[in-house]
């Protein structure tokens, strides 16, 4: 399946043109715990090391192909989405019609095995004047094989100067 076309309210972009701090942290702290190579695992991500960033955090578990469950979901995330979305399935119930960009964004994490940053505007919610960011991180219990995602987001999101 091809990743949808480009969205004026959504574009991919480097991680280092992020401009919330929270996110260049987790994206910093995630870099922190590759080692040789090898995507870090759940068990190496110590929530003590980064509570003050820990409501811009999200944990997907990967289920299979394109299917993703949402095992954490922080409070900043839930008051900027108008719902938690804990134990909920990635799907057009939960994100309307940004689902297929998601999906489309978590794709490209496991196949590629790297971070994948992107931004733009809650469109999905009738509210495109709010803007987000997020850096979306791979987690692998066997070090090349994607099993969870650990993502950051931060909603009205500041803009560069």
């Amino acid at each position: 399946m091809p990743d949808p076309a480009p969205s004026p309210t959504w574009a991919y972009c480097p991680v280092d043109e992020l401009v919330s701090p929270p996110l260049r942290a987790c994206h910093d702290y995630w870099v922190s715990k590759v080692w040789d190579g090898r995507i870090p695992a759940r068990r190496d991500i110590d929530p003590v090391d980064f509570r003050h960033f820990m409501p811009h955090c999200l944990i997907l578990d990967v289920e299979g192909p394109d299917l993703y469950r949402y095992r954490l979901f922080g409070t900043h995330i839930a008051e900027g989405n108008g719902r938690d979305l804990t134990g909920r399935m990635l799907d057009a119930a939960a994100l309307g019609d940004a689902a297929p960009m998601f999906l489309a964004a978590y794709r490209k994490l496991c196949d590629e095995r790297v971070p994948v940053a992107f931004k733009g505007s809650l469109f999905w919610q009738d509210r495109s004047y709010k803007s987000f960011e997020q850096v979306s991180l791979p987690l692998s219990e066997n070090g090349t094989d994607v099993n969870k995602i650990f993502c950051a987001v931060f909603i009205g999101a500041p803009q560069r100067a």
